[in-house]
């Protein structure tokens, strides 16, 4: 790398970690590899927020030469990215590119029904198929389809033993009024399912799939100024306490032994631990693979004594660096496994929370689709698993109801109930 850009670089990351950023984000189109925009505004994200930031030195350049430079090296994951998203990260000197894309994906089936008491019309429809097409038993099944505000059942359909047979106009009036229970089946992504007359129940069905788009975004690409950002540096003597070049081996399999010995004995703790050479003094990382399955206590796998050890993490490493005489010198980082329980119930949550908004007559249905209840994960310094739930379009009328109705249906998750009752809600209200 050149030096000038190197040094740019550093100014960059002391800046923005003046400024509170985990990292500074900045989009641009993946089929050119150039940002949007050309201008030094990026996005600084903190724990907590997401907002515009100027950066004193313009480097869009240099980063888009950097992109150019590696492009070989790029590994792929989506099909048909439609952008890039390029990261600086300040704590590690690190610059990631991830590329975006859309994934879409179908939602389980919702399945209504009504009979001849709920609608007096489902007994001439049945009489129907039965006098006049002499269809008396089984199944007659209808496919609809919506998508890009239009949708439409199909006039043929099948029944389960006397094949073919088209869509009687009541019977098309009907499906259509059930269809009103899922409003939006026809716009943007859309929906398809089927329509189906059980002439055995004497009622009608109707299963209903919601399409939806989710964007997706995986690391293609990473390298950190902290591999060789100033080759001098290796050559300046360590500070006493220090992890150099010398006692290297030493440190790091004392720190290992005092973490089994004292903590990690019998627990079955997956960590990493390596040395990051810096100007003052050099550091040691210790990453932690952290299972949630065992740290949640209404998970059929938890287990007290490693979450009491992991939720102590920075008074383990405390312990570790005074026996040590190592002073603030243990980077921990944080990696979690096995947590799709959680997401599974977010997912589902927010999907509960889009109907039940909609439902009020106090949202439009995009209002409500852009609002969400997600697990947030912290991956520095020590662990800490949160709620967050928010929105960009909420009406400053309907923010209590919000919040009202995102605590009444986090409460129906065993686990995100368990999570809610040891930390608050996370809001991010039109942020």
């Amino acid at each position: 790398m050149d030096a000038n850009i190197k040094k740019k670089l550093l100014l960059v990351f002391e800046y923005l970690k003046l400024n509170g950023c985990h990292y500074a984000e900045k989009e641009g189109d993946f089929y050119n590899m150039s940002f949007y925009d050309q201008n030094s505004q990026w996005w600084c994200v903190s724990q907590k927020s997401r907002s515009m930031l100027r950066l004193p030195i313009d480097i869009v350049g240099e980063i888009e030469e950097l992109i150019d430079e590696n492009q070989k090296d790029f590994d792929g994951f989506g099909e048909d990215p439609y952008g890039f998203e390029a990261r600086l990260y300040p704590d590690t000197k690190k610059i990631s590119v991830f590329e975006l894309y859309s994934e879409y994906l179908t939602e389980d089936t919702r399945t209504i029904t009504v009979d001849t008491e709920e609608e007096p019309e489902v007994k001439e429809i049945i009489d129907h198929y039965c006098k006049k097409e002499e269809i008396c038993r089984g199944n007659i099944t209808f496919q609809f389809h919506g998508g890009g505000d239009s949708g439409y059942i199909e006039d043929g359909g099948n029944s389960d033993f006397d094949g073919e047979t088209k869509l009687y106009g009541p019977a098309e009036d009907m499906f259509y009024r059930m269809l009103r229970d899922f409003p939006g089946w026809e716009i943007n992504e859309g929906s398809q399912g089927q329509c189906i007359i059980d002439m055995d129940l004497e009622q009608m069905q109707l299963d209903y799939n919601q399409n939806y788009e989710e964007s997706k975004e995986d690391e293609i690409w990473s390298m950190s100024l902290e591999d060789g950002i100033n080759e001098d540096w290796e050559k300046v003597p360590a500070t006493p306490g220090s992890v150099d070049d010398e006692n290297e081996d030493l440190i790091l399999s004392s720190v290992k032994k005092l973490l089994q010995t004292l903590y990690f004995d019998g627990l079955d703790v997956s960590y990493n631990l390596y040395r990051m050479p810096h100007r003052d003094k050099d550091y040691i990382s210790l990453d932690i693979d952290i299972d949630v399955s065992r740290i949640i206590d209404s998970h059929e796998n938890y287990d007290e004594r490693y979450a009491d050890v992991v939720y102590d993490l920075e008074n383990v490493v405390d312990t570790v660096e005074k026996y040590l005489g190592l002073g603030n010198q243990i980077y921990v980082g944080i990696s979690y496994d096995n947590h799709d329980f959680l997401d599974d119930e977010s997912h589902n949550a927010t999907r509960e929370l889009h109907e039940a908004l909609i439902k009020t007559g106090k949202f439009t249905t995009e209002q409500a689709n852009d609002t969400w209840i997600n697990v947030h994960y912290r991956e520095d310094d020590y662990p800490n698993i949160t709620v967050e739930a928010g929105g960009q379009d909420i009406p400053d009328e309907g923010v209590n109801l919000f919040e009202n109705t995102v605590w009444s249906i986090i409460e129906k998750y065993k686990h995100l109930s368990m999570l809610v009752n040891d930390n608050d809600i996370e809001w991010w209200i039109n942020y």
